[in-house]
């Protein structure tokens, strides 16, 4: 049977710790950052982190989408753990939209074995939003 998972916000004092301890880039970026901190049975395992990324002084990136309204998902850092990243992801991803409901695009980048691959998640923009 697997731990309870928990996901919620946490300071960026804990989300540096998991980025210093388990993050193979052992920091934490700098700038705006939405901190997510990961829990499997109470016990603190890590943390997801948005920020804004590299997106760079252009005002609209990723196919006309205004870059204030695109999140990175900038850190992954977790310890050793029982439930899926994919499962993590999507929970802190509805924090996030919480958080910050003006996003409307969540652009990852993972570096795996000296190739980079992208993956975004757009969000249905509504008519009757401005």
């Amino acid at each position: 049977m697997k731990p309870e998972l928990r996901l919620d916000f946490c300071t960026y004092q804990a989300a540096s710790f998991a980025c210093r301890r388990w993050h193979y880039s052992k920091k934490i970026p700098v700038g705006k950052l939405v901190k997510i901190g990961v829990w499997e049975d109470r016990k603190f395992i890590g943390a997801i982190v948005f920020g804004d990324g590299l997106l760079g002084p252009r005002s609209v990136v990723y196919g006309g989408v205004d870059k204030f309204k695109v999140a990175e998902i900038v850190r992954i850092a977790l310890r050793e753990h029982q439930h899926e990243v994919s499962r993590m992801i999507s929970i802190a991803i509805k924090l996030l939209l919480k958080r910050c409901p003006g996003i409307e695009l969540i652009v990852a980048f993972a570096a795996e074995r000296r190739t980079t691959t992208a993956a975004s998640i757009k969000r249905p923009i509504s008519p009757t939003r401005e």
